[in-house]
């Protein structure tokens, strides 16, 4: 019985097995490199998860041995749910950077460049996501949006997302809330508005719907869907 069968008929609240050799062989995925991708749970990386474990370290244990403390587990093949035991070696992290460095893999993380970041907000504005983005040039997505707001390179070109300060949608100031607010009212998308506030999407919803709510109106100042007596 693999992982996946294992998971359909698993009883909440009983722990799994441990890892056998049957076991594992019955929960990967075997590809034309010769890669052993686990079936199972994965973290956010892409490695292999069973029990709160890399499943690659347990398949090395498994299999040749024990892994000696301070070391790390290192992919020939650079296929992080992979846990074919000849495609990982031990290493320090240095080793492993090195590693990184000879196949090219820390190219996506190298500083960035004044170009590179005219050309993020350049496709950020034409509507490119933080995430994709951040997928290309290995940043995460916060980084990237960041770098479109100005906080990061504040002196390079390119077109800036507008900012605000503080951290929050609740810090964001009365004035700003309405406006976001009035362009929503009048078809602007959450992407567009959030694009253009140098906000999230979700900052944007819960302006619109939570936030705009909390602020205190009088009659003459209250957005229209918020009038004295108005039902939303």
């Amino acid at each position: 019985m693999g992982i996946k069968e294992l998971q359909a008929k698993h009883v909440p609240g009983r722990p799994y097995p441990e890892m056998t050799l049957q076991f594992l062989k019955e929960s990967v995925h075997v590809t034309s490199s010769g890669c052993w991708e686990w079936l199972g749970a994965r973290v956010s990386s892409g490695y292999g998860s069973y029990k709160d474990k890399p499943v690659h370290r347990l398949a090395y244990e498994l299999m040749v041995g024990p892994i000696p403390d301070g070391l790390v587990m290192c992919h020939r093949c650079d296929n992080p749910p992979c846990c074919n035991p000849d495609h990982l070696f031990p290493g320090t992290q240095a080793d492993n950077s090195a590693d990184s460095v000879a196949k090219g893999r820390h190219m996506a993380r190298c500083k960035l460049r004044e170009s590179d970041v005219v050309e993020i907000r350049i496709r950020r504005n034409a509507g490119e996501s933080c995430r994709s983005l951040g997928i290309e040039y290995g940043l995460d997505p916060s980084s990237i949006a960041a770098i479109c707001s100005g906080r990061k390179w504040p002196n390079t070109g390119g077109p800036l997302t507008t900012k605000w300060n503080g951290g929050s949608p609740c810090k964001i100031p009365a004035a700003q809330v309405m406006a976001i607010y009035q362009e929503f009212k009048a078809g602007a998308t959450f992407t567009a508005l959030a694009r253009k506030h140098g906000i999230t999407d979700c900052a944007v919803k819960y302006i619109v719907t939570v936030r705009i709510k909390r602020l205190q109106f009088s009659p003459d100042e209250a957005p229209e869907p918020y009038m004295v007596g108005a039902v939303t």
